[in-house]
């Protein structure tokens, strides 16, 4: 067997005096993941996961994804993203959050260029992709200086590997989003608390609201009702599991005038009461 030689001159992905922070890590169970996040976002942190078993749809950057084995996910920070699985199939997966990821020409925990793809399949490196992760989760579980240093190190190879993945791998060209509905998404996106309503967005865009319904469905996957109920729940997610804010403020805050229907959506989109999942969250019942 060859010795192999490294470049006497390397170019460096990461830029200097930096090194990528690993948050959290998890590797789901034959049981979890039934209860999908809905549409929300992390300014702060970059995500990545792998999708070990199952099937589902993901809405990425308002671009729409249908998941399966070998597929990773990558969440930049400030991406609005959405999971949607049917209730009776779990997605197992590992997951893995992590800051302090400055890349050459990015903004800071931004792994992928905007524009790129946010699905890349492993193909032949799925592997070396779920070594890694388990990797991370085995040593981050010793919780000693060595066994963190590991996972810490573990983290910077997966996303260098993550980053060759996607500028080798071979994809079909990004769609593109038809500029109206990008300013109908960022409408939403912005006014979501608000009483909206199809025809009231259809006013302020001075357009038929049938055409803006099969427009924004389209491009985005969803209704802009269904987007603009998911939008609503993800920020609701978010405050259940890092405010102590009672669940009536919430509904009020995220849009909904009645809690009923608040309720109602939230049992439905995420499979349990709002209170239950806060208390499940707190309790460590629940993954991410």
């Amino acid at each position: 067997m060859p010795f192999y030689f490294p470049d006497k001159e390397q170019s460096a992905t990461f830029a200097a005096a930096t090194s990528p922070r690993l948050i959290s890590v998890f590797r789901s169970g034959d049981e979890a993941m039934v209860m999908p996040r809905v549409m929300h976002k992390h300014d702060d942190n970059l995500e990545i996961v792998l999708i070990l078993r199952g099937q589902g749809q993901h809405v990425i950057g308002g671009r729409a994804y249908l998941t399966g084995r070998g597929d990773i996910l990558v969440y930049n920070a400030g991406v609005l993203h959405d999971e949607s699985t049917d209730l009776n199939e779990s997605l197992q997966v590992y997951y893995c959050s992590a800051n302090q990821v400055q890349i050459q020409g990015l903004p800071v925990n931004q792994l992928l260029p905007v524009g790129s793809p946010a699905v890349i399949h492993c193909g032949e490196a799925l592997a070396h992709v779920e070594t890694l992760f388990s990797l991370m989760v085995e040593q981050t579980a010793l919780h000693t200086p060595q066994s963190m240093e590991i996972a810490q190190q573990s983290l910077a190879v997966l996303l260098l590997l993550i980053r060759n993945l996607s500028q080798s791998q071979i994809m079909e060209p990004p769609l593109t989003e038809p500029e109206l509905g990008q300013q109908i998404k960022a409408y939403i996106d912005q006014n979501y608390p608000d009483d909206l309503t199809l025809a009231a967005i259809a006013e302020v865009f001075h357009i038929n609201p049938y055409y803006l319904s099969h427009l924004f469905k389209e491009q985005i996957g969803f209704s802009p009702m269904q987007y603009l109920i998911r939008r609503r729940i993800g920020e609701a997610q978010s405050l259940l599991i890092h405010s102590d804010r009672p669940v009536k403020d919430i509904a009020t805050a995220v849009g909904f005038n009645h809690l009923n229907n608040f309720h109602n959506s939230f049992q439905k989109m995420v499979g349990m009461a709002p209170g239950r999942y806060r208390k499940q969250w707190h309790e460590g019942d629940l993954a991410k």
